[in-house]
């Protein structure tokens, strides 16, 4: 077979390949979101697959899983939860600190009265064996200097940028990966169905959100709790307006199409 015609295989690719979204979704073994969504083609409750769509439910099923995957993800990068990088953050800080006491600790132990490079020369001229030129011992005092200086740097902007991180992100408890994730998938859902999501938080009791779920497992192989997805549903509720509405019934949305 050629090399090209291999590569253009989905059947071939890889998740490293097609990083962040799983190979899975291009491939032809069947997932939960083409059983959740084919499911409503037949059903005896609305709301159905429109009928001009039946024969795409999948591959618009399996390119709305694809988009939402990459905007999960991008916005998850944007919109770091706190409880995610603060604990981190802090911690870094925190070392710096105590890394910056170290030094100031040493440098006295060296000089009492030692601030500046000029001050440690002679005993790093002292403490090595063999003997250190004057000018490679000054070059190892700047160093030392410099490195608590750069430490202390790192502290300072660490706390600055965390102050920053959450004063911009006041809300970053709620969880941006999951409403991005739910508010493409329900873009893809009116445009199949014609109808919005349920507002039902009961997944027994909203087809969309059993949608959902379906598609979060084929994402991340493992089961999730569907009632978790109560806040991005709401909030993918509220980001359709009636004209949009009006649009993804009659368009679609823009990303239908690759």
């Amino acid at each position: 077979m050629p090399e090209e015609t291999f590569l253009d295989d989905p059947e071939n690719w890889t998740d490293k390949e097609t990083a962040p979204v799983p190979a899975r979704v291009f491939q032809r073994a069947s997932l939960g979101i083409d059983e959740a969504l084919s499911s409503r083609i037949k059903s005896p409750r609305a709301p159905r697959i429109r009928s001009h769509l039946i024969d795409y439910v999948v591959p618009i099923g399996r390119r709305a899983l694809e988009v939402a995957i990459k905007e999960a993800v991008s916005q998850k990068e944007l919109n770091p939860r706190l409880s995610e990088w603060e604990p981190e953050w802090s911690h870094i800080a925190n070392a710096s600190q105590d890394a910056v006491g170290s030094l100031t600790r040493l440098f006295r132990a060296i000089d009492p009265h030692g601030k500046d490079a000029e001050h440690f020369v002679r005993f790093i001229r002292q403490s090595r064996a063999g003997g250190v030129g004057a000018s490679k011992a000054m070059r190892d005092a700047r160093l030392l200097v410099a490195a608590k200086q750069i430490i202390g740097k790192l502290r300072a902007d660490t706390l600055t940028r965390r102050d920053g991180l959450v004063a911009l992100y006041p809300n970053s408890s709620q969880d941006h990966q999951k409403r991005a994730f739910v508010r493409i998938l329900a873009e893809g859902w009116v445009f199949l169905t014609g109808e919005m999501p349920g507002k039902n938080r009961e997944p027994l009791k909203n087809p969309f959100l059993r949608a959902v779920d379906a598609a979060w497992i084929d994402w991340h192989q493992e089961d999730s709790d569907a009632a978790a997805f109560g806040e991005a549903l709401d909030a993918a509720i509220s980001s359709i307006d009636e004209a949009q509405l009006n649009w993804l019934r009659a368009v679609g949305p823009g990303w239908v199409r690759p």
